[in-house]
Formats: structure tokens, sequence, C-alpha cells
């Protein structure tokens, strides 16, 4: 089997098992990576595969949306910045432990955090304010950051920063972006309507 056919099934949902095992101790650190994004790999070959050797893997593992909450926080710890940075960025986090590192001493962490777009507004209000350039862009380019943030980051000391945040700022303001916003409350109401009378009959 080539070394492509074996990244093939390791990454394919539907593959056994114990198949997966068998190409989770791959020499080749690409299978092992394959398996470590494939949302059926059972969670103790996940736990061996966040400790892989090999750095992708382990990122593979942070980036994987059946990876335990448990084996995040100790990836959140690993020696590799890459590393802790992609375990703040990806997508099955759950807010309470973004809020959780938003506060850690660690920029790489907050820097993903920043990124996140599942972020709380509220870490994304205290990060806008913090000591580390590339968070601080971050939190600029993050579509969920709110007004108030933008404006602190519109007057930011970096040229890129504050550049960003006043373009944001020009785009909620726009009188596209304010149609927009009212359409979709209407059709949010219109949506809550219509399952109030289907729910009563009406």
């Amino acid at each position: 089997m080539t070394i492509d056919e074996k990244i093939k099934l390791a990454e394919n949902a539907t593959t056994p098992i114990e198949i997966l095992t068998t190409l989770s101790k791959d020499e080749d650190f690409e299978v092992r990576k394959g398996v470590a994004l494939n949302p059926n790999t059972p969670l103790d070959i996940l736990t061996t595969l966040s400790k892989d050797k090999n750095g992708w893997v382990r990122i593979s593992v942070a980036l994987n949306p059946s990876t335990p909450n448990e084996i995040l926080q100790e990836l959140s710890k690993n020696e590799d910045w890459a590393i802790r940075n992609n375990v703040a960025k990806t997508s099955n986090i759950p807010k309470d432990m973004l809020i959780e590192f938003s506060k850690r001493e660690d920029k790489y962490l907050r820097e993903g955090v920043a990124y996140n777009k599942n972020t709380p507004i509220e870490a994304l209000i205290k990060l806008s304010k913090d000591n580390n350039d590339w968070v601080r862009y971050e939190v600029a380019r993050n579509p969920n950051t709110p007004k108030e943030a933008l404006i602190t980051l519109s007057k930011d000391k970096s040229e890129d920063i504050n550049k960003i945040a006043l373009k944001r700022l020009e785009e909620l303001n726009s009188p596209k972006k304010k149609i927009e916003s009212t359409e979709s409350k209407i059709s949010n109401n219109k949506t809550t309507l219509d399952n109030l009378f289907k729910e009563k009959n009406i």
C-alpha cells in the first residue's frame, strides 16, 4: 500500500477501528496525522497521538472535533508554541476554556483565543487591551469583536491594528450593514412567530 493510500484510509471516517489502530503506529507522520484528524479515531489512540514525537500529529489531535477537553488542556501546556496556539483556535473548544486561556500568561494561547470565532465577547473586550500586538491584531480581525473594543483598537499604537479596527467600524456603520441587520432581525422575528403559530395551530 502506498503512502497516499494509507493517508486516504487514515482520514476516511468509515475506516474500521482496527485499521486506524494499525495506521496510528505507521512510521510516516502524514499517515499518523490522518488518523489524528479522523473524527472516528478512538479516545485511547487520540491520547497516544497527542504525545506523538511529531508536532504536526499533535496539532492534528488538537484540531480533531472529537478530541475531549482533558486532552486539549494537556496540549495547551505543550512545549511547542504552535500546538498551544492551535489548541486555542480549534472550533470545538468550549467557551469556558477559551475564557480561561485568555487569562493565561502564554501569548500564543491568547492569540489563538483572539482568533477563535467562538470566543465570548467579554474575552475579546479584555484581549483588545492586551500588551501583545499580535493578540490585539487578531481581536481587530475577529468578526465578532464588539464595537466598543474596535473603538479602543482604532486608537491603538500599532498602525496596522488601528487601520483594521477603523475599517471594521466603517463596515459596522455602513447603511448596507444596518439594512442587512434589520432584515436579519425581521427574518428571525418572522421565524419565531411562524413557529408560535404552528405550536398553537393558528
